[in-house]
């Protein structure tokens, strides 16, 4: 080969080689911006769900708030509800106490005058 065919010869080659290494260039910035748009979208994604997923904490922490608030109330009325049965209840047993502590002075009443009538029956006989 003369030295113009070899000059010929490597300029054919170095085109092609430029090519090549051009189309992989060209390859790999679409192949980049086609990763860094699947990346952004997911991001996007990723935003969004988090976005949600705040939004749903702080509505939930609203209901646990209002529902504690409300437990509160529920206790606070069971306990009035409850104090003011206990104190209807000791009332009552102090009714009863009361009834039973008459009941048992006239009992003890009837007893002693049946004691006497049987004393006073004893010295007739």
């Amino acid at each position: 080969m003369t030295d113009a065919e070899l000059k010929h010869y490597f300029g054919v080659m170095v085109e092609h080689v430029t090519s090549q290494v051009q189309m992989l260039a060209e390859g790999h910035a679409l192949l980049r911006q086609e990763l860094l748009s699947v990346f952004n979208d997911r991001c996007d994604r990723i935003e969004m769900r988090v976005g949600a997923l705040e939004v749903a904490v702080v509505r939930h922490s609203k209901e646990i708030q209002e529902l504690r608030i409300e437990i509160q109330g529920v206790r606070e009325e069971l306990k009035a509800e409850f104090k003011s049965e206990i104190q209807g209840v000791r009332e009552e047993l102090q009714l009863v106490e009361q009834r039973l502590t008459a009941e048992i002075r006239h009992i003890h009443t009837r007893l002693d005058a049946h004691d006497q009538i049987l004393a006073g029956l004893q010295g007739i006989g």
